[in-house]
């Protein structure tokens, strides 16, 4: 609610000429259906646990998506299913999220928790020295 509540000219005219150059190259449409979602997402404040969850893993399901799409798409091929799409892309749409939260579970919330040991202890200082970081 930043945008909201620092009423400045930049919060004010920018987000006018993103519109007009996006209505501009795609349309007027494309433009006030932008709007019309940005207008919603500042004004109604709704808490959907979903997407929380998604908001979470959503680093993990971007390394990941790519690698899983292609194994499913080899397989569903290979079992001549390749033809219906709509039920291809839910089945990987699953197991990219499902894969994505062990990746999130096992790697990258172990690794967050250990850099924040590691890496942001206080007093310590980061100096460069011969192309080397020494930590003091």
């Amino acid at each position: 609610m930043i945008f909201c509540s620092n009423k400045t000219w930049n919060n004010a005219v920018l987000p006018i000429l993103f519109l007009c150059l996006i209505a501009f190259c795609h349309g007027i449409v494309i433009a006030m259906v932008l709007m019309i979602a940005c207008i919603s997402v500042i004004l109604v404040n709704v808490q959907i646990k979903p997407l929380y969850f998604l908001g979470n893993i959503s680093y993990s399901l971007y390394l990941t998506h790519s690698f899983i799409s292609e194994i499913c798409y080899g397989i569903f091929k290979r079992m001549a299913i390749v033809q219906l799409q709509l039920f291809c892309f839910g089945i990987e749409l699953i197991i990219a999220i499902f894969f994505a939260w062990l990746f999130y579970f096992l790697i990258e919330r172990p690794s967050i928790r250990l850099s924040k040991n590691f890496l942001y202890q206080k007093g310590a200082r980061v100096s460069v020295k011969d192309s080397s970081v020494q930590i003091r």
